[in-house]
């Protein structure tokens, strides 16, 4: 500007300042973050009466410049993490690949299992101890329930004591056929 230009002007109008909108910041942003610099003026919206057109003059206040730097910071710090993010994708997928090679061209020897624990040999039990011999024949006793049923019993053994050994016999096998029988049968109640 010339200085009679600049003297024409009102005092009020000398410092003045262009409020940009949010969309004219992206573009001067982005514009600004281009690899070809282009500078994009936006017209100025005045209330005061026409004038020359004097040149646009960006916003020097602090708020207005400090937009401007968060609005480039952000796309950047945005692209360092999108960077790194794929670095450590690739490391990843790297990594797991040169394992997976490793394993196929390094397989691990085969090893057989261990052989079963050896069995251990029972020895024949010892014969039965036998009563020596006599000319006595054993003692019979018959079931009561079942006449075809013999027991018989080593010779020498008092009937009294046979009969008993029979009747606990009996008696045993008829406990184990009961508990067999309720087991198979569940208890039914009586209606009274």
């Amino acid at each position: 500007m010339s200085d009679k230009q600049d003297r024409s002007l009102p005092h009020e109008e000398e410092g003045a300042q262009i409020e940009l909108s949010a969309e004219q910041l992206l573009s001067l942003t982005e514009s600004r973050s281009s690899t070809a610099p282009a500078v994009s003026a936006a017209p100025a919206v005045s209330t005061a009466p026409a004038m020359p057109a004097a040149p646009a003059v960006p916003a020097t206040s602090a708020a207005s410049s400090h937009d401007a730097e968060s609005a480039l910071a952000a796309p950047r710090a945005l692209d360092r993490w999108k960077s790194a993010a794929a670095m450590t994708g690739i490391g990843s997928v790297l990594v797991l690949a040169a394992t997976i090679g490793y394993q196929s061209l390094h397989p691990t020897p085969y090893t057989p299992p261990p052989p079963p624990p050896p069995v251990a040999e029972i020895d024949p039990p010892p014969p039965p101890v036998t009563a020596p011999a006599s000319n006595e024949p054993p003692v019979l006793v018959r079931n009561p329930f079942d006449r075809r049923e013999v027991f018989e019993f080593p010779p020498g053994t008092a009937p009294e004591e046979a009969k008993a050994a029979v009747a606990d016999a009996l008696l045993e096998r008829a406990r184990e056929r009961q508990a067999a029988y309720d087991a198979r049968r569940p208890k039914r109640r009586r209606s009274g």
